[in-house]
């Protein structure tokens, strides 16, 4: 069966001389991995451009059933970046971003929903100024949604005090202290993608945060890796 569909490039390695082995996450058949038959020359480095990670691409492929690798037959770009792979914070948020959903992204499954979760979120981080940590943030709260721990709000409506569980993943009012992370994971988690651009987080909240949600990823998935990005993105943002 002849496939044809959008997908997101996660992973890219050499193969042989002239190949690579691309895993994709496809918005019709879901994570898969192909074998690309680049070539040599300037014709071959043009084709195995792109294939670079987070690069946004068109496949046609023929679906081979029981085969773990397949075979690419074209490819090209649908969409081209306009400053995410140019500006340091974002390219530093982007790989963040990649290393996370490496980490989630497990079965080849068809999942529309997330798909487009991952390509909005790119596409407004591409286009967006100043608002990149806001973007960054809520999406790595948000990615939990779709692979089953999405923390949940247990808390009055003029709650001032905020404690974060990290194992139950509850966000509750605090008998104590007011925690500013917890309450600025509560703003994210609550908040859409378009409201969350006019909270402030200080400079110094930064850096929490990213370790706060890391933290918490890797309280529920099993064999998740701390991102290698991670302290390049907090030298990044503590400017």
């Amino acid at each position: 069966m002849m496939i044809k569909t959008e997908a997101i490039v996660l992973r890219s390695i050499p193969y042989g001389e002239s190949s690579i082995i691309t895993t994709i996450f496809t918005r019709q058949q879901g994570l898969k991995t192909f074998l690309v038959r680049a070539g040599k020359g300037a014709k071959g480095q043009a084709k195995s451009n792109l294939f670079k990670p987070l690069n946004l691409v068109v496949i046609d492929y023929f679906q081979k059933e029981n085969k773990s690798i397949q075979y690419l037959s074209d490819a090209r770009l649908f969409y081209y970046y306009k400053s995410l792979n140019q500006d340091p914070v974002k390219i530093t948020s982007a790989f963040l971003m990649l290393e996370i959903l490496r980490n989630c992204l497990k079965e080849e499954e068809k999942n529309l929903d997330l798909y487009d979760f991952i390509l909005k979120t790119l596409m407004e981080m591409d286009t967006e100024r100043r608002t990149v940590f806001a973007h960054l943030s809520w999406f790595l709260l948000h990615l939990t949604r779709f692979v089953g721990f999405m923390p949940y709000a247990d808390v009055s409506e003029n709650c001032s005090a905020f404690y974060f569980d990290i194992e139950s993943g509850r966000i509750e009012e605090s008998t104590g202290a007011n925690d500013k992370i917890a309450e600025l994971v509560y703003q994210f988690c609550t908040k859409s993608a378009e409201e969350v651009k006019d909270i402030i987080i200080h400079k110094e909240e930064r850096k929490a945060l990213i370790l706060r949600i890391i933290k918490y990823y890797l309280h529920h998935i099993e064999g998740f890796q701390e991102p290698e990005s991670l302290q390049i993105m907090e030298d990044v943002f503590r400017n």
